[in-house]
């Protein structure tokens, strides 16, 4: 139990790291899914 717990406290860190990471990772994905509907939406609007 005392070993989990001493885990968990050093991994915080780690945790808030990996956190931000991924949050900066997901705004990217985000824009790009942003900037790909928006390629697939002028495609479409021309093949039509």
């Amino acid at each position: 139990m005392t070993f989990r717990n001493r885990y968990s406290i050093g991994s915080i860190s780690m945790y808030n790291l990996t956190l931000s990471m991924f949050a900066d990772q997901f705004g990217v994905w985000n824009n790009y899914r942003k900037f790909l509907n928006l390629g697939l939406d002028r495609i479409s609007k021309n093949l039509s």
